[in-house]
């Protein structure tokens, strides 16, 4: 019975250590459970953080390309402008028909009082 006695106490004193390493292990395991939700709720709110930023780039790329589009249809008219411009020339600056008309008009009575009254001495 004795022998009974010290193999049942053997066998309590295993089952306690493997208790108790089962135990230090599900500790071991729960910590390590925690530090991966961690990890996981972190990596979660960086994606939605990513999708928030692509969401907003593509909105400015948007808004960018319009204005390109914008731009492009501005230039594309300076162009044309200028093209008008070289192809047809303005009125040319200068003395209008009236003036050159005037202008003749004193030009000759001028011419006409000289002659008349000769060469001066």
């Amino acid at each position: 019975m004795a022998a009974e006695i010290a193999r049942l106490r053997d066998a309590l004193a295993q089952a306690e250590r493997k208790a108790q390493e089962s135990g230090e292990g599900a500790q071991r395991l729960r910590a390590e459970v925690v530090t991966l939700r961690d990890a996981r709720a972190k990596e979660e709110r960086a994606s939605q953080e990513r999708a928030a930023s692509e969401a907003a780039l593509q909105a400015e790329i948007v808004t960018l390309q319009g204005a390109l589009t914008a731009a492009r249809q501005v230039g594309k008219a300076v162009i044309a402008a200028f093209r008008i411009e070289t192809a047809a020339p303005t009125a040319p600056y200068g003395p209008s028909r009236l003036r050159q008309g005037i202008m003749r008009f004193f030009r000759s009575g001028m011419r006409c009082e000289i002659r008349r009254v000769g060469p001066v001495q």
